[in-house]
């Protein structure tokens, strides 16, 4: 009678404790657990509160409480799977991986399926055994195989086979987000837009990158507006992780946006500087000096033209625009002459054809300024920016 009574009210305040949990009154939760405890009609049972102690200790983020309550549940039953479960998944966000190493294999001795093995390549792969990803891989059942978080998991962990994998991905799934985003990714980087597409229909532009793709398709088929306002999003969702000002920038000069794109330039520059990236930088100091030169802004156009590198495809155009600054200010008609003369061999350089203009324009030649729009224009059918200067001048 003592011991139904006992375990009677055992289980009263084991009901208790759910409740409280349900009232999200957690401390109360885990004291009323622990009262339950110390009735020890089963202590076999134990196990099972101990490991619904740790849970709530999860829930109010005390990872050591909770590992605690864990251990005391497997030191009662070793094979409690939800604890061993629990212990590893502590482990690996402690970034404890040896320990974490050592309760996934045996979960993996105990419970062969794509679970097990997940949580197992996890941690391998966290330890940079990449080679014995693969290796397990091979050995298991076809089943396993066809696990498409498996399967991403392996892709990580075979550089070569990579692509291959991520497609097996989604033919058996073609929602799953990560392989779809690493095709985009690759597709991006290869060109392939039509892949890129097709990946990013399986996505949503919550993401940073996928915001980006979005961005640089819609500025592919010209439709600016939407891909201004793709970009824009994904900087916000990126927090400067990523250079999308750099694009942003190049779309604000497509469209003739050029206090945004400057805006945007100097943005980049910094990222660029931050990070230690030279890649484009050069790009970057030329097309803002170039925007501040059309802008008349000559000194801070000068400043940013001359650290384009020596070895940069953009040296050359930097070049033409310093001199053009410089003879400017000292003889347009000098100028004019150099310009020309550079012409006759680089008809289809567009800063060339630009500055040629602009003189042609200040020495009030606007037939010669006209002609040297037209060729502009032949060379960038899509430029507004040209064909607002033909306008301007014919009037």
């Amino acid at each position: 009678i003592v011991a139904m009574s006992e375990s009677y009210k055992k289980i009263e305040l084991i009901s208790k404790a759910f409740a409280l949990k349900n009232q999200q009154k957690y401390q109360e939760a885990i004291e009323t657990m622990k009262s339950a405890l110390e009735i020890n009609v089963n202590t076999h049972e134990n196990a099972e509160i101990h490991s619904q102690i740790g849970e709530l200790y999860i829930i109010i983020n005390d990872l050591d409480s909770a590992l605690n309550e864990f251990q005391k549940a497997l030191s009662i039953d070793g094979t409690h799977k939800y604890s061993i479960q629990k212990c590893f998944d502590i482990y690996y966000k402690k970034e404890q991986y040896q320990k974490a190493l050592y309760l996934a294999q045996k979960i993996c001795e105990n419970y062969k399926n794509s679970i097990s093995y997940l949580n197992y390549f996890k941690v391998l792969y966290k330890l940079g055994k990449k080679q014995d990803i693969i290796e397990i891989f091979n050995s298991l059942d076809e089943d396993i195989k066809l696990e498409p978080n498996i399967l991403y998991l392996i892709s990580l962990a075979d550089e070569e086979k990579k692509e291959q994998i991520l497609n097996k991905i989604v033919e058996i799934d073609d929602s799953f987000k990560p392989a779809n985003l690493d095709l985009a990714r690759i597709a991006f980087k290869k060109g392939d837009w039509n892949k890129l597409i097709q990946c990013c229909i399986n996505l949503d532009d919550s993401i940073s990158d996928v915001a980006y793709f979005l961005g640089m398709i819609e500025a592919r088929n010209k439709n600016y507006n939407k891909a201004i306002e793709y970009l824009i999003s994904a900087i916000k969702k990126d927090n400067n992780k990523n250079d999308y000002y750099y694009d942003l920038a190049k779309i604000y000069i497509d469209t003739t946006h050029y206090t945004e794109a400057l805006e945007c330039l100097n943005h980049s520059i910094k990222y660029s500087l931050i990070n230690n990236t030279k890649e484009n930088l050069s790009e970057k100091y030329f097309l803002s000096g170039w925007i501040l030169y059309k802008n008349s802004e000559y000194q801070n156009a000068l400043l940013n033209l001359n650290l384009v590198e020596k070895n940069s495809k953009f040296y050359t155009n930097a070049k033409i625009i310093i001199q053009t600054i410089n003879l400017q200010n000292e003889n347009l008609p000098k100028a004019k002459d150099i310009l020309e003369n550079m012409y006759k061999s680089h008809s289809d350089n567009s800063i060339l054809l630009d500055a040629l203009a602009i003189a042609y324009k200040n020495l009030k030649m606007p037939n010669k300024a006209i002609e040297i729009y037209s060729q502009a224009l032949i060379l960038h059918p899509e430029s507004i920016f040209y064909r607002l200067e033909l306008i301007d001048l014919y009037i």
